[in-house]
């Protein structure tokens, strides 16, 4: 170990410094103690169910330096000595008046790895003289303590932390046969080397930047640490060490790439590669999994302060591995690492035993990637029988905390099947919230359900819940976040990007269907973005939903919608039975090869029902203050019903406040700027059939962008108009 240091003075039981800038009258003498500073350095320590290299006693020397806080300029420097102890003390007579930067730095003088510059204000580490790098002999402490302004007298404990992280590898397979006879029992003839890109070499004590360049380290080939003195911090009953390393890395988390290679004397064996390895100073990462047998199947846990987990990312999940969270019963929270957490959660919540965690939160602590490897849903084996949801259920929440899971496959082949990352949500008190999809893949073509939550019932709420990229596809009920809806439930901040498929009914961006009715009850859908393409083989596609009975609100779509038979819109295929839909803009284009009717810009088909038993909650279905800025291009021999807000209105509807931006309106029959008007089907009940359009605008030129056998401005009424109300609107046509 080197330093430099300007002056050296040691007390009895304390370092008093003089400050070399400063006259005699402004030195206040420490016997008189009106600038006396007295600091109890201290190293983390304590509360470790083993060791696992971080009990701290290896730093047994401080050095610190004081700076002057205006100009960081040196005052002085010295050592003290922590004696195989977590604490020491320090005293500084300093100047009444003035601020000071004091930084501490705790470590071991072994091998002269670090070099503590007072004057140059850094740390730097050797790694070439890390000769035994699986040794705590390394570990080093930092803290950069800061006195505002001296007035008197002061006391003052400083604990420590580590500007380094630890990174530990650990394996599954020493026992296994073919490591046996490899390396010889417990892995006596095993050394491994370890390399790392993007790590550093020093800091600067006072700003904390890194000094000078990334640049790369090897550590030469060593035995593993002595599992007698050293357990493998992540279930060391089941891993065991192979190495351990020290690197200087940012305090911020930044990303490194590692390489770890076994060696048999001089014969090395297939590496284990990471390429995008998240360290952090003051936290430990952990590389685990069967590392000699299958470098492949590697998982990855950076835990902070090297004692409580922080973060768990997997990097490659076998499709096999089934572990499961951390529960705490008594406060009804579980903690998800890894895929294979999830997988534990989905195995708790299905099947004959299954839990349904009402009242539980299960919050995950990193991304977690499947690996493109096939998933089984939380509360697989949920079931509906008309508008009430069984089976399996999930009554929990689960909060993704912001973060990402990546490569969700699922291929179900099943009838009537439900599935998703969950297949049943419900219960007032049960979400998904905060969560990220990247890459999800759901295939299941005779499917009653699926998106990532496959079924919403009895008032849950899904809410901020984001598809990134990825594709669904199924036989009806398909969405991107949710694909049924039952009576009661919330969708709130969610987007998708992902292509979205039905090959028989009901398709939309967010939900596939949002239906059946209750007295009392409205479901919600609000403030949802859909990017992603629509479309249904038969009936019913939507950018937000495709079969609703929800008000849905501050939606936008921007993917292209399509359907085979009828029901097509921007915001909703069909809306049923009730529903407001207000503040929503649709950007994308409405184009199918179709069979019937219904077709627009915001909702495709308003329509009721005469059922009472399953659509007791009936209203007149409005739309306010919308806008609709895609095409309609609908093609084949019977279609009908194109228009740039609705489509087709069945007997009763409100269309208010809304604005047609349509470059086309397509269809073989009846087209129109607001909607086409028919006195057909059910009408709302206990209401008369009525029609109100009031204060619209359509601007689609009806000479130049529109076709159809029997055309209109703004509303095409097949009637003979009693059932129509028309106020304050306007025709606007684009040139």
């Amino acid at each position: 170990m080197m330093m430099k240091k300007t002056m050296h003075l040691f007390a009895a039981t304390a370092i008093v410094a003089s400050l070399a800038s400063c006259s005699n009258e402004e030195v206040f003498n420490s016997a008189e103690g009106d600038g006396n500073m007295t600091f109890t350095v201290s190293l983390p320590g304590g509360g470790y169910g083993s060791r696992a290299f971080a009990d701290g006693l290896s730093a047994d020397k401080l050095a610190y330096a004081v700076y002057d806080a205006s100009t960081d300029a040196l005052v002085m420097s010295d050592e003290a000595s922590f004696n195989n102890s977590l604490s020491t003390n320090v005293s500084l007579t300093l100047v009444n008046g003035k601020s000071y930067k004091i930084a501490f730095f705790a470590y071991n003088v072994a091998d002269d790895v670090y070099t503590f510059d007072a004057e140059s204000k850094t740390v730097s580490v050797a790694y070439d003289n890390m000769a035994a790098y699986n040794s705590s002999d390394y570990d080093a402490f930092f803290k950069l303590e800061e006195i505002a302004t001296v007035t008197g007298p002061l006391q003052r404990t400083v604990t420590l932390t580590r500007p380094l992280a630890q990174v530990n590898w650990g394996t599954r397979d020493l026992g296994e046969g073919a490591v046996v006879a490899e390396y010889g029992a417990d892995a006596a003839n095993l050394t491994s080397a370890v390399t790392f890109k993007g790590v550093y070499t020093g800091f600067n004590m006072l700003d904390g930047s890194m000094v000078g360049a990334e640049t790369d380290v090897t550590f030469e080939a060593a035995a593993r640490p002595d599992a007698t003195e050293e357990s493998f911090p992540v279930q060391p009953t089941v891993y065991q060490y192979v190495s351990m390393n020290y690197i200087l890395v940012p305090a911020e988390q930044s990303l490194v790439e590692a390489e770890l290679t076994p060696y048999n004397g001089t014969t090395a064996a297939q590496s284990v590669k990471v390429t995008n390895l998240p360290v952090q100073a003051n936290y430990r990462t952990n590389i685990y999994g069967a590392l000699l047998t299958n470098p492949l199947d590697v998982e990855i846990v950076k835990d902070k302060e090297f004692e409580t987990p922080d973060n768990d990312i997997e990097i490659i999940w076998d499709g096999k591995t089934i572990t499961y969270p951390v529960i705490d019963d008594e406060a009804k929270t579980g903690a998800v690492f890894k895929a294979s957490d999830l997988q534990g959660l989905a195995e708790l919540t299905s099947g004959e035993d299954a839990k349904d965690f009402e009242g539980y939160t299960f919050s995950l602590h990193n991304d977690i990637d499947f690996g493109g490897h096939q998933t089984k849903p939380i509360a697989d084996g949920a079931k509906r029988s008309g508008s009430v949801a069984n089976g399996s259920v999930f009554k929990g929440t689960i909060d993704g905390n912001g973060h990402t899971v990546k490569n969700l496959a699922i291929s179900n082949n099943t009838s009537d099947v439900y599935t998703g990352f969950i297949a049943n949500l419900s219960g007032s008190d049960a979400a998904l919230v905060n969560l990220n999809f990247e890459n999800i893949s759901i295939e299941a073509p005779n499917c009653e359900a699926a998106a990532v939550v496959s079924m919403v019932s009895e008032g849950a709420t899904v809410k901020n819940v984001h598809i990134l990229s990825g594709s669904i596809s199924g036989k009806q009920g398909i969405g991107g976040i949710v694909g049924r809806v039952l009576k009661n439930g919330h969708l709130e901040s969610c987007s998708n990007y992902a292509d979205i498929s039905a090959t028989t009914n009901n398709a939309g961006g967010i939900a596939g269907t949002a239906y059946y009715t209750e007295n009392n009850v409205v479901m919600t859908i609000s403030d949802c973005h859909n990017y992603g393409d629509v479309h249904a083989d038969n009936v019913s596609a939507g950018g937000i939903a495709g079969l609703s009975n929800a008000d849905i609100t501050d939606c936008t779509n921007e993917g292209n919608i399509s359907a085979n038979n009828n029901s097509c819109g921007g915001i909703v295929g069909a809306q049923n039975a009730r529903g407001v839909i207000s503040g929503c803009v649709n950007k994308g284009d409405i184009v199918a090869n179709a069979t019937s009717g219904g077709f627009g810009g915001i909702v495709g088909w308003i329509r009721y029902e005469s059922s009472t038993t399953n659509y007791p909650n009936q209203s007149v279905i409005e739309v306010v203050d919308c806008e609709n800025q895609g095409s309609i291009d609908i093609t084949g021999d019977n279609t009908y019903g194109a228009s740039g807000i609705v489509g087709l209105t069945y007997r009763n509807a409100k269309i208010e406040e809304c604005v047609n931006k349509a470059r086309k309106i397509s269809a073989k029959g009846m087209v129109a700027g607001i909607t086409v008007f028919q006195n057909l089907g059910n009408k709302c009940p206990g209401v008369e059939s009525m029609l109100t359009v009031a204060n619209c605008t359509s601007t689609t030129n009806v000479d130049t962008q529109m076709t159809g056998a029997q055309k209109a401005d703004l509303v095409y009424d097949n009637t003979s108009g009693e059932f129509v109300k028309l106020t304050g609107n306007t025709y606007s046509p684009a040139e």
